[in-house]
């Protein structure tokens, strides 16, 4: 193309040199447009995760269907994209059509899902029903707005040159598009979701988008456009400071870059297939073992896909400039797929034996940003130079599968490059179902990894062998770099020399292709056995560290791991000989402790069953959420009128691991035969369930867990409300430990927001800070703690007086104690508490920053019980009002007094009375 009269050509093939600096102008605007349309495209997709996990559940299925039905998008546009548009259309003109399209799909979703979630509630919610169900509503929100983010690219495709400049553009942008995504992570899970709306999120990306569409229809409107193929489209003439002569250049204006070998053809669209099975089955493993290392909070994810997605990007550079300097992509994509066998291993190696003993962190930093750059910088350090030759894949992918101007031109370059980009996202789907939902459960996390190394070598021979055939041989004279990429990287000596010594080495891609030319079987065979030595000597990833992370070191004695869909479990023993202490077995759950045989944990997981029990008087049906060692299930078998027990639990390695190793704890309540067990999202199975229950009891995991607190937010207890029946009682756990005050806050006035009759008790000593049990109610009835009483001492209560003896809780009086106060009573102390919300995540945030920091919630747990009260309207005795009130002075005498001291004060004898109502 040529300049016209007041229009400026912004298209990359400039004819004469001097239009360089307009050229890397256009370059680098279209790039701006990649960077905008990548980052909202991250932004969406971490919003609309959030907002179907609440409509289909979180577990594997569901998250599988819902990253599938994402895939499955942007694959089906690339490859549609291109042959449903018509080439005489501006190519950026289509690249803002797309652009805007999204922008309408990202304000509509949250109405969308909406609206596909009450259909959905009609559906059956459990067996193969559910799953195509469940299937149906990713596919219908998902499918379409992908798509039109699937399409982007190869629209753009068709304004670059079918040359090797012109692939090497294609490179960059999709880098550039890469590490756009990259930066919506970072900013989307770092700024924006913890302190916005999902809905003004969602805003921000819309936004981003219309100024990516208007940006682009500005370029059009200043660059002229045909269809037809432009007979200037080969690379510039080689001037004089070049090293190739006259004849070379002649020939290379006539010569496409790459012409079609339907052989190399066929292996590069399965080569790039197969690299990205590798490279999210291997992702699906490094997330679950890094996330149990640096904790499974939700920065921890962010920061694993930003490290992920900054190395594909700067493999798309990579690959660009591989292509700026040779006439064999073939060769150098085989390359790439054997790289990735010594970088797997190094990731391997890495987290198996440099992280757990890591010790680069900032210590007693009380900032969490210090912490999260250190997590940045040891992800880097394991997956970079893995993900460096899977983003460098698809550029070389797409020259080696025959980028070139014959056969239909810009049309074909389109479709090409949509049949390349859409087999990568077909292997990439199957590498994340397949890892996730059948080699992790069926073989564990180790041989999952080893088999991803194996594949990815496999790969690189295969790919090897074809392109050593069917590509031409001979050296080729380096080119200068373009002068359109004069950016640091381009310029660097180090890059341009390290090309050099790796294209020139013995062991290099000529050498190489050279020898397999005349002695291919000894290449092969050379080849397979260096696959086969750093498969097997590949580092193991052992079951503890996959339990514990970091603290495998701890004093723990592993009785049985378990992997699982969706985590890994263990049952582990205290060692007596280190600890001091009887023996005492704990259940871990993808790092973290869940429960335990220790009293106090004992204590509070009786609690929640006994205290909702009591107050319903007589219940017949329990739904308990999260199972852990069970011993909250097994609070029921005790009640004589209890008929059904439901247990939602999410991972079936856990049912496992309680059924065998804390059936004591439990009363066996996994065999009882009044027991049923549904493997489910609590919030997916209490949406889609018609049954009710008399009560419902709530242990999930911490709120900083990445996904748990869905089941801390009012919108989930509303849930709860409505499969309560008529005087149904609800009980939920709420942490002390490893959160933040402004979590705990969060946590208790969400609570009371749904249950203004709420009630708090509290499981541990007073001056440690333990966890507590909320107490709900479906009616406005006071609480009759005579009645409780009366229930405590008939005949049919004698099992659960025996079970609470157990656990230190001898007398009515002594359960009575650990109440810490009700709703009103606690309303001006939490005033200006947040009230979580599935529209707003800060409780997940929170609470994160707080486990990263350290916090624990002592103080204010402190302040719970300087505010401790009988409610009001609450029926008790006198006379057990009074000793309940003694007992409290007593805790608050023991928490005065000095932890250690060699001469403590005297306690005066008549401790400051408490604030306390006259109870009717």
């Amino acid at each position: 193309m040529r300049e016209s009269a007041g229009h400026g050509d912004t298209d990359p093939p400039f004819r004469n040199p001097a239009d360089a600096p307009r050229r890397r102008a256009a370059a680098l605007a279209v790039a701006v447009l990649f960077l905008g349309s990548g980052g909202a495209a991250l932004i969406y997709e971490l919003v609309w995760y959030q907002l179907l996990r609440y409509t289909v559940g979180a577990s594997s299925v569901s998250l599988s269907l819902t990253l599938g039905s994402f895939m499955a998008g942007l694959g089906l546009g690339a490859w549609l994209g291109p042959r449903w548009v018509p080439t005489r259309f501006h190519p950026l003109r289509v690249y803002a059509a797309l652009e805007l399209a999204i922008a309408g799909f990202g304000l509509a979703m949250p109405a969308l899902i909406d609206g596909l979630a009450r259909g959905y509630a009609a559906l059956p919610g459990a067996g193969a029903g559910g799953v195509l169900g469940r299937g149906a509503v990713c596919a219908l929100a998902l499918v379409p707005p992908a798509a039109l983010m699937g399409a982007t690219l190869p629209a753009v495709a068709r304004w670059v040159r079918g040359n090797a400049d012109g692939a090497a553009w294609l490179g960059i942008y999709y880098a550039i598009n890469t590490l756009g995504a990259t930066l919506g992570v970072l900013v989307g899970g770092f700024v924006l979701l913890p302190n916005l709306l999902l809905d003004q999120v969602s805003w921000i990306a819309a936004a981003l988008n219309a100024a990516v569409a208007l940006w682009a229809l500005g370029m059009a409107g200043r660059a002229r456009w045909s269809d037809t193929p432009n007979p200037a489209d080969v690379d510039p003439p080689e001037t004089s400071e070049t090293s190739e002569t006259s004849e070379t250049s002649e020939r290379r204006k006539t010569t496409p870059s790459h012409p079609a070998q339907p052989a190399l053809y066929r292996a590069a669209l399965l080569g790039v297939a197969l690299s990205g099975l590798t490279a999210m089955g291997a992702q699906v493993v490094w997330t679950r073992l890094l996330a149990t290392m640096l904790n499974v909070t939700v920065y921890t994810f962010a920061i694993i896909l930003a490290v992920f997605l900054l190395g594909l990007a700067g493999g798309g550079t990579l690959g660009s400039a591989i292509l700026q300097r040779t006439r064999r992509p073939g060769v150098w994509l085989a390359v790439m797929q054997l790289l990735l066998v010594p970088a797997m291993m190094w990731a391997l190696w890495f987290c198996a034996k440099v992280m757990p003993n890591w010790k680069g962190h900032w210590v007693g930093t009380e900032a969490a940003w210090p912490l999260f750059a250190s997590d940045l910088v040891r992800v880097g350090y394991a997956l970079l130079p893995a993900t460096l030759c899977w983003g460098a894949t698809v550029p070389l992918a797409v020259v080696a599968a025959g980028w070139n101007d014959d056969d239909g031109g810009r049309s074909e370059r389109g479709r090409l490059v949509g049949r390349v980009y859409a087999a990568n996202t077909v292997g990439a789907i199957l590498g994340a179902l397949g890892a996730g939902l059948l080699a992790i459960p069926a073989l564990g996390s180790n041989l999952t990894a080893h088999g991803m190394l194996a594949v990815a070598g496999l790969n690189g021979v295969l790919l090897f062998v074809i392109a050593a055939r069917h590509e031409p041989a001979g050296p080729r004279r380096l080119r200068p770099w373009p002068e359109a990429k004069g950016g640091l990287l381009a310029r660097s000596e180090i890059v341009r020399g390290a090309l050099w010594l790796i294209r020139n080495s013995p062991a290099g891609p000529d050498a190489l292709q050279r020898l397999a030319r005349r002695r291919p079987w000894v290449c092969v065979a050379a080849l397979l056995a260096a696959l086969g030595a750093g498969t097997w000597f590949a580092a193991d990833l052992d079951d503890l560290l996959l339990v514990a992370g970091r603290r495998k070191h701890l004093y723990y004695n592993t009785l049985e791991v378990r992997e699982g869909m969706h985590a890994v479990a263990a049952a582990m023993s205290h060692d007596p000989e280190k600890e001091g202490q009887a023996d005492t077995r704990v259940l871990w759950v993808s790092g973290k402790v869940v429960a335990s045989s220790l009293e106090v944990d004992m204590r509070l997981q009786r609690m929640l069953g006994h205290v909702a029990a009591l107050e319903h008087g007589a219940p017949r049906s329990a739904l308990i959420v999260g199972l852990g060692t069970g011993t909250t299930a097994g609070s029921f078998v005790d009640h004589p009128t209890i008929e059904r027990i439901v247990i939602c639990e999410i991972e079936p390695a856990v049912v496992d691991l309680a059924r065998e190793h804390f059936a004591s704890e439990n009363r066996g309540v996994l065999d009882d035969p009044r027991t049923e067990i549904v493997f489910d999202d609590a919030r997916h199975f209490l949406a889609t369930t018609d049954e009710r229950f008399d009560v419902i009891t709530s242990d999930p995991i911490h709120p900083w867990v990445k996904g748990a607190s869905a089941l801390y937010s009012l919108e989930y207890y509303d849930l709860v409300k409505e499969r309560l029946n008529p005087g149904g009682v609800v009980t939920h756990w709420v942490p002390f430990y490893e959160t933040s005050d402004a979590a705990v806050r969060s946590m208790l006035a969400t609570f009371n927001a749904a249950f203004p009759h709420a009630t708090v008790w509290h499981a541990g000593p007073l001056d440690e800070g333990s966890d507590v049990v909320m107490l709900g109610r479906a009616d406005d009835a006071p609480l009759d703690l005579n009645t409780w009483e009366q229930r405590w001492h008939e005949e049919t209560s004698a099992k659960m007086r025996a079970a609470l003896a157990e656990v230190s809780i001898d007398t009515p009086t002594d359960l009575f104690r650990r109440l810490s106060g009700d709703a009103d009573g606690l309303r001006d102390w939490l005033a200006d508490a947040q009230v979580n919300r599935d529209q707003a995540l800060r409780l997940e945030y929170l609470a994160g920053l707080g486990r990263r920091r350290g916090d624990d919630a002592k103080d204010v747990y402190h302040q719970l019980a300087d505010l401790r009260r009988i409610p009001p309207d609450a029926i008790i005795a006198p006379g057990t009002r009074d000793a309940v009130l003694a007992m409290w002075n007593e805790d608050r005498q023991r928490e005065e007094e000095p932890a250690t001291s060699a001469a403590p004060p005297p306690v005066p004898e008549t401790p400051p009375p408490l604030a306390e109502p006259v109870s009717p």
